[in-house]
């Protein structure tokens, strides 16, 4: 039995969601830590505000890797995370399209390219979490997982 194609799609587009995301949340929490000690632009040379972040970094890789072995961890911890991306995005179309439709000069497209960049992301988020969340996808995976455990018991059967 093979791993479906879509596995790595979604994989990638997990990776390439929250690497945007980190970039995003770390130049928020930079900001904020900037504002409370009353630093304002945000001084680039603080390497330990990335500090905050790196707890992330291993629970992603392993969601990731877990996701391309088709386990359950894998598969419910990359919806979970890729809702998390969707309610960021649907906040930021809301604010952009606030900004948008009450401005009351001229839109730039400085506004509607991360929107449109936004509902990309967004679209394509939904797409996956549908997809991962198919009971045949869901079936198809637990009849992967027991078959490639099946395959390892008889390996070590015959050594």
């Amino acid at each position: 039995m093979k791993r479906p194609w879509q596995v790595y799609f979604i994989a990638i587009w997990i990776l390439i969601t929250f690497s945007m995301h980190i970039g995003m949340i770390f130049g928020v929490v930079s900001t904020a830590i900037s504002w409370m000690l009353g630093q304002y632009p945000p001084d680039p040379k603080n390497p330990w505000l990335g500090l905050i972040l790196i707890p992330l970094i291993p629970f992603w890789v392993i969601t990731l890797v877990r996701l391309v072995q088709l386990r359950s961890f894998g598969i419910i911890a990359s919806i979970i995370l890729l809702l998390m991306a969707c309610i960021y995005s649907l906040f930021f179309l809301f604010v952009s399209s606030s900004v948008i439709f009450y401005s009351t000069e001229p839109i730039s497209n400085a506004f509607l390219i991360p929107a449109f960049q936004e509902l990309s992301y967004l679209l394509l988020s939904l797409v996956c979490i549908w997809y991962l969340s198919r009971r045949t996808f869901r079936n198809y995976c637990k009849r992967f997982v027991e078959e490639k455990r099946l395959e390892l018991l008889q390996r070590d059967a015959q050594t």
